[in-house]
């Protein structure tokens, strides 16, 4: 079994409960027997190269190292309302499986990688479960939680 150590470089913008959903979803879209382990750490010197909210993950990627993040700039203002949108920060944590899985080999990371980002998109499409900034009155956990039902149940995310 593969063993990835993941650091976390929170930044303005992305408070806890955003982190705390995104890591959720990673691990629970990862096979739970027989697949590679992620072990996140959080990296306080980072908080100036993440950040922003929204719906468009990034990736700097180098020859032996990639830094995941959300594009959008922050949004100080609405950290610890538990409304920030937590999808770019989910879906940057859905590249950087697929990377890790195409780097490794390991097509386990790359398969829960499509499983976010499958999970993301029905989530969007059934509209039931939307944070304030795309029209809706979900908290960042509700959106979250929405992904992980998508993600266990294998549905296409309109039962919602």
């Amino acid at each position: 079994m593969r063993t990835y150590r993941i650091v976390v470089l929170p930044g303005d913008g992305i408070g806890p409960e955003v982190m705390r959903e995104t890591l959720k979803v990673v691990k629970r879209a990862l096979p739970a027997s027989g697949g590679p382990r992620v072990d996140f750490s959080e990296h306080p010197l980072g908080a100036g190269l993440v950040g922003g909210l929204g719906l468009g993950p990034s990736a700097e990627i180098g020859e032996r190292f990639a830094l995941f993040q959300p594009s959008h700039g922050s949004a100080p203002q609405i950290t610890g309302l538990k409304m920030a949108n937590p999808l770019a920060m989910i879906l940057s944590a859905a590249m950087m499986l697929d990377w890790l899985g195409e780097g490794n080999g390991d097509d386990d990371a790359s398969m829960a990688g499509r499983r976010i980002e499958m999970a993301v998109a029905e989530t969007l499409r059934a509209g039931k479960v939307l944070t304030p900034d795309l029209g809706g009155k979900a908290t960042t956990a509700q959106m979250g939680n929405a992904i992980l039902k998508v993600i266990e149940s294998g549905s296409d995310g309109s039962d919602q």
